[in-house]
């Protein structure tokens, strides 16, 4: 029994409001997460919860490296979008 958790540990997990996991426990919630109704408290199976997030993750996953690989692109997008923007600019004067 020590896999279950609460819903505000789940939040803790995910770095996610409480009021977001509830969402995500309706029925018909587009991306329901995985859990147990113990009378009104809800509980979630930590491996139940990881499988899920893995299911969710967009990306590539690298070890290590991801988050410096992401800036990168963030930078590099932000270069293009600034010079579409100031090659739009000159051609409109």
């Amino acid at each position: 029994m020590n896999d279950l958790l609460t819903v505000g540990e789940v939040a803790s997990l995910l770095r996610v409001p409480a009021s977001w996991i509830y969402a995500r426990t309706t029925d018909g919630s587009v991306e329901e997460i995985p859990h147990l109704k113990l009378g009104r408290h809800l509980r979630f199976r930590r491996g139940e919860v990881l499988a899920w997030i893995e299911r969710h993750h967009r990306g590539p996953i690298t070890a290590g490296s991801e988050p410096e690989e992401a800036n990168r692109r963030s930078q590099r997008d932000e270069s293009l979008h600034l010079a579409g923007t100031k090659s739009a600019a000159n051609g409109a004067c």
